[in-house]
């Protein structure tokens, strides 16, 4: 039965995280949610859809900006591998490969950390306290911050097609980004500051119905 409700809650989070994502400037905030509901999915239980819509609420003013520059960013990269490829040949095009991949590897993992941090402060944190905690993970724990977000990309797949995308396109690489992170992170989901914002917004929504 557990593994039941685990997997409605994850399904539901997704779905949500995915609707929101078309917006564009909701995104980062929609997979910071999802986070959110995976760093302890049994405590989102019910509430999952609640949640990424709380994290959206709470933190677009200080995240929409970080969603637009990673749309961006992948069209920047979209483009920039394709125009190597297509105009450069032998060396150079490997040489210019390999410095288009490092350097949008490198966005890649500030971004991904970022939205780990995000899912897993307390709603109301700063960006100041967001990036804090976003450049200590990938300065003390590099090889655990660049794995768990080359897990994420090899993920990118499954957003190209749209039945996998809205099933699990969203909470599959979040969770595999878990599994790196949860060792470290013992307790988090069960921060009593994390969760009572989400828990307080999901009450409110429950009224409203």
């Amino acid at each position: 039965m557990a593994i039941l409700h685990r997997s409605t809650t994850l399904a539901a989070a997704n779905v949500a995280a995915f609707a929101c994502c078309l917006g564009v400037v909701t995104a980062l905030p929609a997979w910071a949610g999802a986070t959110r509901v995976v760093a302890n999915v049994d405590a989102a239980h019910r509430q999952a859809p609640h949640i990424v819509l709380s994290q959206i609420k709470r933190t677009f003013t200080r995240d929409w900006w970080l969603s637009l520059a990673a749309a961006v960013l992948g069209v920047l990269g979209a483009a920039s591998f394709l125009s190597v490829g297509a105009y450069l040949s032998g060396t150079t095009r490997i040489v210019g490969l390999a410095v288009l991949a490092v350097v949008y590897l490198l966005g890649a993992v500030l971004l991904a950390n970022y939205v780990r941090a995000a899912g897993t402060l307390p709603m109301p944190a700063t960006r100041a306290q967001v990036m804090t905690e976003t450049m200590r993970r990938i300065l003390e724990y590099p090889g655990r911050a660049v794995g768990s977000t080359l897990l994420m990309l090899l993920c990118a797949p499954l957003w190209l097609v749209a039945p996998l995308a809205i099933a699990f396109g969203i909470i599959l690489p979040i969770g595999l980004a878990h599994l790196v992170w949860r060792r470290i992170e013992v307790g988090v989901g069960d921060d009593d500051e994390l969760w009572n914002d989400a828990r307080e917004d999901s009450a409110g929504a429950g009224e409203d119905f």
